[in-house]
């Protein structure tokens, strides 16, 4: 009796560390996830903020207002 209660013990005990690592995995997967797009969105705010981008806007936006007169 002794016996199989150590072994249930033992086998509880690796599911919770097993079960702790897989939460661990996540959050720590989902930590990366979140700093890569908070850097993706850094570079594409920078993008959308170049001067390059700024005029194609204005341009296209005149070519569509042209369009709709």
């Amino acid at each position: 009796m002794l016996i199989e209660e150590a072994f249930l013990y033992e086998k509880v005990q690796r599911q919770v560390v097993a079960l702790l690592m897989a939460i661990s995995l996540i959050v720590g997967a989902g930590g990366s996830y979140a700093v890569f797009r908070f850097v993706q969105n850094q570079s594409e705010e920078k993008r959308l903020l170049s001067p390059v981008v700024r005029l194609r806007r204005i341009r296209k936006q005149q070519s569509l207002k042209r369009s709709t007169i």
